[in-house]
């Protein structure tokens, strides 16, 4: 008995010190995630501070020209002042009763007098901020002490700030939002207006210095806390838990219903979602050159659904990782064939910015390239424009172990996403894709012809090769054809395909262009000679 009661006192004593340690290393995990979310909330302000300022400069520099009016030259002026601004959307003019944007679905968005008092600003400033009507994810900014002419309005995409500073491990629980001092908010996580509940919850606000705004985050208490003491619990609690096994799996299978990253993924897990390739054609040559790799969710009763509604989900829950090293083991299966028999053969896959810049990211796609058995030297990794670039600086380092590695490396959607010329200077990738709103304007609008001439003109400058995405028709064709363009891609070429049905594609192509060189050839030999008859190659002629 006396053995028994010491060892029951140790197995007190023993529970209550795991205890203490468990909680003891919980406390310093919370207080560790409180001054990391109040550092993201000082970042966040800082950021949108530093976007604001270069702002307020173009706009400055669009009245300093004399371009605060409506006339095409002032137009002109403005697109190119955006495309090398990554901090502003578009320029809005206010001129005479007229209204006209640097970008035509900018001008859609504002159709308001902006000359009116219809902004916010403090009273020790002249910055004035304009709240914009319709979808716009930011705000306006404008000086009010700028004279009594035409009003120039700076729009400023404030949603690439909102999350990007929090960290990885809070993101997917917190919620922020920019707000304007009156309280009316700018941009705000999808769930922001639904985190007053009675979730107990943290909220950490950070004010602007310069301007009429501050930065709210809110992270559930739960999110603070790790789940878990470095300790195992101890032996009582544990024999309650096996107690409530049964009725938990009974609760998991059939009452919980699965969060939207748990199904996807499973789903990337499974290799439901699957790629799909469409084709990147050189002009020079009018060979596929490249399979651009994009993904699709095949569910088991076989409905394609595409990627416009998960790819938003995977990046935001981090999942982008885990579907591109399923995308590379997959395209290595299904492509074989091609990747053997066609050593010149490139594949590129889609990748977003904040995933392209994580530290780890060239030595684990290295690593998929390997066990896929696929050549680093043959694949292109093209940074999408859904988000923007957090670090301009590790974008160039991510791009610079990648080229080291032999990656390729794209920027996807040129002149109209986050990506100005400044960001692709500084990142020097080896290609640009110019974005297929450029593209429809060809042949016949000017403004499309300038703008696709002069990102032509600076990606050759710079020694990149250009990709024109979106090409719907043969006069858009013979139009980049002129403008020089490297490759093209789109609709008018070929859907993205199925694996079996980009392969089959490839090969009726490389068929068609050998059999045409090969009678091109016989006809030039035979010509050449005395009296040469071109013989008939029925099928196999050009």
């Amino acid at each position: 008995m006396r053995h028994l009661l010491k060892l029951g006192v140790a197995f007190v004593l023993a529970a209550a010190l795991l205890a203490a340690i468990g909680m003891t290393y919980r406390q310093a995990m919370y207080q560790a995630h409180l001054s990391a979310v109040a550092r993201s909330a000082e970042a966040a302000v800082q950021l949108f501070d530093n976007a604001v300022a270069e702002a307020l400069s173009v706009v400055d520099l669009v009245r300093a020209r004399g371009h605060d009016n409506c006339s095409p030259a002032s137009l002109k002026s403005l697109d190119e002042l955006v495309f090398l601004s990554p901090a502003l959307k578009a320029i809005v003019i206010s001129s005479d009763g007229a209204a006209c944007a640097s970008t035509d679905y900018s001008s859609a968005l504002v159709l308001s007098d902006l000359s009116a008092e219809n902004g916010e600003m403090r009273a020790d400033s002249a910055i004035k901020f304009h709240r914009v009507p319709g979808a716009f994810p930011g705000i306006g900014v404008s000086r009010s002490d700028a004279g009594t002419g035409a009003a120039i309005v700076g729009l400023v995409n404030a949603s690439a700030y909102v999350a990007v500073t929090i960290e990885p491990g809070l993101v997917q629980e917190a919620d922020a939002a920019f707000m304007l001092d009156s309280g009316v908010p700018i941009v705000t996580t999808p769930n922001f207006d639904q985190t007053e509940n009675d979730v107990p919850q943290r909220s950490f606000q950070v004010a602007s210095d310069l301007y009429p705004f501050y930065f709210i985050v809110r992270v559930p208490e739960r999110a603070l806390a790790p789940d878990y003491f470095p300790f195992g619990y101890w032996m009582p609690i544990l024999v309650g838990l096996l107690g409530l096994l049964a009725s938990w799996h009974l609760t998991v299978r059939y009452l919980i219903v699965d969060r939207p990253q748990d199904a996807i993924a499973r789903a990337i897990n499974k290799g439901e979602i699957k790629p799909y390739f469409q084709p990147i054609v050189d002009l020079s040559t009018g060979r596929i050159e490249c399979f651009e790799v994009l993904s699709r969710w095949v569910k088991p009763d076989g409905h394609v659904v595409g990627p416009s509604e998960f790819i938003a989900e995977v990046e935001r829950y981090s999942l982008s990782p885990l579907l591109i090293r399923s995308l590379v083991q997959q395209t290595g299966q299904a492509m074989r064939f091609l990747i053997d028999k066609h050593p010149k053969l490139d594949f590129a896959f889609n990748v977003a910015p904040d995933t392209f810049v994580q530290p780890h990211f060239a030595q684990g796609l290295l690593e998929a390239l390997q066990t896929a058995d696929l050549d680093a030297q043959r694949v292109i990794i093209e940074v999408t424009e859904r988000q923007e670039m957090p670090d301009v600086s590790q974008g160039r380092c991510a791009t610079a172990q990648l080229q080291e590695l032999g990656i390729r490396v794209s920027i996807d959607d040129v002149g109209t996403g986050h990506n100005g010329l400044s960001i692709i200077s500084a990142m020097a990738p080896n290609e640009i894709k110019i974005d297929k709103y450029f593209v429809d304007g060809l042949p016949n609008n000017p403004r499309s012809l300038s703008m696709m001439q002069m990102l032509v003109r600076t990606a050759h400058g710079l020694g990149m090769k250009t990709v024109a995405e979106g090409v719907e028709n043969g006069e858009q064709v013979d139009a980049l054809i002129l403008l020089n363009v490297d490759y093209v891609q789109g609709y008018h070429l070929s859907r993205p395909l199925p694996p079996k049905a980009a392969i089959a594609l490839f090969l009726k192509q490389q068929e068609h262009l050998d059999s045409a060189a090969a009678y091109n050839a016989l006809t030039e030999t035979v010509a050449s000679e005395p009296g040469g008859e071109v013989p008939h190659l029925g099928a196999h002629a050009a």
